[in-house]
């Protein structure tokens, strides 16, 4: 049993390693990127980039003021409530996937951890042939059940930040069915 434990626990420390090392930032924060639109924050205003339309591009104020490839659109109250809402859902969505980055990092860096303990207290056993695993794999057990709690957490954030994608998805539905010159593309979709 001795040898299962830390060989598991070398081979989930390696795997946080090697996630953890790839996993990076990038300089620019899309909140959507697929093959027909990036949508990204930028100088808090919501920038969409078309890929296979009549516009290149469309840019969404905080004020709900609207932009085609730099010409302002003439919104009627209606249009405009519907892009404050588009804008709000994305900066959720912004802020919902800042949190799961930032709790991700913390949970690898515990999870690391962890694998790093059971790895040398595994080594120690086996170096110094003691068999009272009791103590030691109790603590284990709760230091994993405490980082699969913590995993429950995001995974909790990104099932709000898949609602307010789909929300945001269908709030841009409607304003391209009430704006002719807005290109109809899919910001989310359940296979992306």
């Amino acid at each position: 049993m001795k040898g299962k434990n830390s060989i598991g626990a070398v081979v989930l420390f390696l795997l946080v390693l090697l996630t953890t090392a790839q996993a990076q930032w990038p300089k620019t924060y899309y909140v959507i990127r697929n093959d027909d639109v990036s949508v990204k924050f930028k100088h808090n205003r919501l920038v969409f980039y078309y890929e296979h339309a009549n516009v290149e591009k469309m840019v969404l104020t905080e004020d709900a003021e609207m932009y085609l490839d730099g010409e302002r659109v003439d919104l009627n109250d209606e249009d405009k409530k519907l892009a404050k809402e588009l804008y709000d859902r994305f900066e959720r969505a912004r802020n919902l996937g800042y949190r799961i980055g930032k709790k991700g990092a913390k949970l690898g860096i515990k999870a690391t951890t962890f694998a790093l303990t059971a790895a040398v207290r595994s080594i120690i056993q086996a170096l110094f042939f003691t068999d009272d695993e009791s103590g030691m794999q109790k603590d284990l057990e709760e230091k994993e059940k405490k980082l699969k709690d913590q995993g429950k957490e995001i995974e909790e954030l990104a099932e709000k930040l898949l609602r307010e994608l789909r929300q945001a998805d269908q709030i841009y539905k409607e304003l391209a069915w009430r704006l002719p010159d807005l290109p109809d593309v899919d910001l989310y979709t359940e296979d992306r």
